[in-house]
This record gives structure tokens, C-alpha cells and sequence, in this order.
């Protein structure tokens, strides 16, 4: 599922981008893989420095990372009994989710894949709103909002949540990026924070405290979710549960598995697997399977 509406999104946008700027295919999907190895490289710079204004760029990540990093999300919902509770209590309702530094908004993606295997549990309305300091991430993310909603519209049986999605361009790392929004947040039942952590390391002490911020605008009874990238030094785990105000500790939880296996990368077909590579996949190191991601969470008391 994952895999076949990134696809559509990628070749549906590659296909526009050629059109208006009077390219082939292959030239456009040879810049959107230039952007994938730059990027690549930049992650593993503390302060990455990363062209998402460029649409090719955005493409780029959506192909690469969409997949795994929704499911990511999805797993935490099917195992966290917190989360569970959270939206089963939202039956029928409305269920807001704000994901942080959220770019695509790919986890939309898992939760809709949460919600099609149990679809008892559907909400009656998802208002879902990413944080972003990258304006031009709202253009990839309405195209993926409205995938989201078609697959709900397809489904044979079960609710067909509608999708309300909105965008708030603003700096997620720094604190009074927040204070327009306090009626927003108030609203909010969880919040993500996926891979922002990583991709921000040089600004880990304002990005926590934009965090607490944001965890007292939330209504008592909000989940934080953080998910990022589990390091061999274990460095920037420790920093993400430090940030966290909760005695003792929250609990890293290791991910070191891949994406489902209903989920096959062939599905991106030839045209995009033969100029683009393979989309990421799992979750552990080539050489030990030491796992590369991990998650901790808390609720808003």
C-alpha cells in the first residue's frame, strides 16, 4: 500500500515537472536521483544541509525514506497500547494528528494503513497538520493527503474517514515559532516527531525546549510520539530521552526489523527502481543488523 501510492505521487509528479519544464522522464527522474545521493550524503553531517525548496529534492526523500518512515509510525500504533487507546477513543469522531518538522507528512500513510486493517476503529474525520520550516513541502504533502483519502474511498467496507490536512510553515526548532498557534495545538491528540531530531543536532537544546512548549499548548492526555535514528554511539538516543520531562526515564525502544511484507519495493516498478535505486527498507546495519531506529513516547499529564 505504502509503495503503490508513493509511486503514483512520484510518477504523477515527475510527469508534471517534465511537462512544464519541457524535459524527458528520464532527465527529470536523473535530477530527482542526484538529489537522492546529496541527500544521502547530507545526513550524515550533524548540520545537513538539504534542498527541499527543490521539488525534485522532495521527490527524492519521498521515494527514499515515505515507506519505511510511515512504517515506523504504523508499528508504534499497532504495539503501543497508549496509542490504541488513544484512537479507539476517537471512534466515530474526530482525530487530530500534527506531525513536527514533518515535510511529506508520511505518517499519514501509516496511520491510514493502521486504520484499513482495522477499520472498526476509524475515525469519523482525520485533521492532520504538519509543522515545517520548508513552505514548498505543502504542495508534496496535499498530493499525498489526497492519495490517502482515495485509498479510503476504495476501501470495500469499514468507515471512510475524510482527510483535513493543513500546513504551518515555521521554524519547529525554535520555541516562539509556536505562540501564533495556541488554539491549534490545544485540539491536538498526538504529535510526531519523526527524524527531526537527527537532521537538527546542532540545535538539540532549542529543539527540546520548542518540545516542552509545545507538550504544555497540548490538552491533558496528548501523545508525544519521537522516532528517529538509532546511532552505534547511542548518542543521540540519549539526547532525544533526556529531552523528555518524565521520572525515571522513558524507555528507547529499539527498531531493527523492515517494512512489512505485504509491502514488495518492486511495486515502484522498473522506471523508477532502474533510475531511482531501492526505497529504505529495513531498519538494521548491513553488517551486524544492529538496529538503526528507535522510538520512545510520553502522554500529556
Amino acid at each position: 500500500m505504502y509503495i503503490e501510492m508513493v509511486r503514483q505521487v512520484v510518477e504523477e509528479a515527475v510527469a508534471v515537472h517534465a511537462a512544464a519544464e519541457k524535459k524527458t522522464i528520464s532527465d527529470v527522474l536523473k535530477e530527482v536521483r542526484e538529489h537522492i545521493d546529496a541527500t544521502a550524503r547530507e545526513h550524515q553531517k550533524d548540520e545537513p544541509a538539504i534542498d527541499y525548496q527543490n521539488a525534485l529534492c522532495r521527490l527524492g526523500y519521498l521515494y527514499r525514506h515515505a515507506p519505511a518512515n510511515a512504517t515506523l509510525f504504523e508499528r508504534v500504533l499497532r504495539d503501543c497500547p497508549d496509542f490504541l487507546l488513544k484512537i479507539k477513543e476517537r471512534n466515530g469522531a474526530r482525530l487530530h494528528v500534527c506531525s513536527v518538522g514533518g515535510g511529506p507528512g508520511t505518517e499519514l500513510l501509516g496511520l491510514s494503513k493502521f486504520l484499513l486493517r482495522r477499520p472498526e476503529l476509524a475515525p469519523s474525520k482525520i485533521q492532520f497538520t504538519v509543522l515545517d520550516r520548508i513552505p514548498q513541502w505543502a504542495e508534496t504533502w496535499q498530493r499525498l493527503a489526497d492519495a490517502v483519502e482515495d485509498q479510503f474511498k476504495k476501501a470495500p467496507t469499514g468507515a471512510k474517514p475524510s482527510i483535513a490536512p493543513s500546513f504551518l510553515p515555521m521554524d519547529v526548532c525554535d520555541p516562539t515559532s509556536y505562540k501564533s498557534y495556541a488554539y491549534h495545538f490545544s485540539t491536538v491528540d498526538i504529535v510526531v516527531f519523526n527524524y527531526l531530531f537527527s537532521e537538527n543536532k546542532t540545535r538539540l537544546a532549542a529543539a527540546a525546549e520548542a518540545a516542552r512548549h509545545l507538550l504544555n499548548s497540548s490538552p491533558v492526555g496528548a501523545l508525544f510520539l519521537f522516532i528517529d535514528r538509532h546511532e552505534a554511539d547511542g548518542q543521540l538516543t540519549e539526547a532525544v530521552r533526556a529531552m523528555i520531562p518524565t521520572t525515571p526515564p522513558c524507555t528507547a525502544n529499539l527498531f531493527g526489523g523492515t517494512i512489512d511484507r505485504d509491502e514488495d519495493r518492486k511495486a515502484m516498478g522498473d522506471m523508477l527502481m532502474g533510475a531511482l535505486g531501492n526505497p529504505r527498507v529495513k531498519f538494521f546495519t548491513d553488517n551486524y543488523r544492529d538496529p538503526t531506529a528507535f522510538w520512545t513516547a510520553i502522554r500529556r499529564t
